[in-house]
């Protein structure tokens, strides 16, 4: 492989759908910091941020990692498989809050 073609390579569609999953999820995480009226988040409301942040955030980069190593090979069922992981991390962050971790976990 030429050194011009691995600079010529860009995102694919697939790769760009994937990271708007990974923003609609750290989205859903950034309403656990939007506290109440009145107070701020908490500190436990930080924890659970920064941990749940962290889970997405090495999922994501493992996938990114992969992408950019395998290119044109990469595989779209492993790519949709963690699409799908994310999205069901992004739907239990709600439930995170309420004693129902485990669903975040599973995911």
């Amino acid at each position: 492989m030429s050194e011009s073609s691995a600079v010529d390579r860009h995102a694919s569609w697939l790769e760009l759908f994937f990271d708007l999953v990974v923003v609609v999820a750290v989205n859903q995480l950034a309403h656990l910091l939007h506290g109440d009226a009145h107070h701020g988040p908490g500190g436990l409301d930080i924890v659970t941020f920064v941990t749940l942040y962290l889970a997405i955030w090495l999922v994501w980069t493992s996938f990114t990692l992969y992408s950019n190593i395998m290119a044109d090979r990469v595989r779209v069922r492993a790519m949709f498989i963690g699409m799908a992981g994310i999205a069901a991390m992004a739907a239990a962050v709600p439930h995170s809050m309420d004693g129902r971790a485990n669903l975040f976990a599973a995911a």
